[in-house]
């Protein structure tokens, strides 16, 4: 399994929110989607994330699955692959990192072509912390 390098970003809404930290991750698990996405929301809660009223608010940690296997889904509960993926550079830029020949299952377009696409690159940074020291 691998792990991105870590990217610094500003909010999706630009707001007054602390920059934002995030990487990508590979992850081998014999749990189906939405177990998985349950086992997500357990260390969420274990590592601070408090339910908050609004969307988009400040959070100590969001774990997002943003592609399993390739398969595509669509319910309530979980979108796969993760519906707003293409337009988010600190998923699509630390997925390169990792996932070089990542094809979407859906629109077919790999991950230069996405990156090609983004509109606003949230001032994102990559953090020079050399092999990946920041998550030990």
């Amino acid at each position: 399994d691998k792990v991105s390098s870590l990217y610094r970003s500003k909010s999706l809404l630009k707001d007054n929110q602390p920059d934002y930290l995030n990487f990508v991750c590979t992850a081998t698990t014999n749990l189906e989607p939405f177990e998985l996405l349950d086992y997500l929301k357990h260390i969420e809660v274990l590592y601070g994330r408090k339910n908050i009223a609004e969307r988009w608010q400040e959070r100590t940690i969001d774990i997002d699955i943003i592609d399993y296997n390739g398969e595509v889904l669509n319910s309530d509960r979980l979108t796969l692959p993760h519906r707003e993926m293409q337009n988010r550079p600190f998923v699509l830029l630390p997925m390169r990192d990792i996932v070089p020949n990542y094809r979407s299952p859906i629109t077919k377009f790999d991950l230069q072509q996405l990156c090609s696409m983004l509109t606003d690159m949230l001032e994102i940074k990559k953090e020079e912390r050399g092999d990946n020291l920041w998550l030990s």
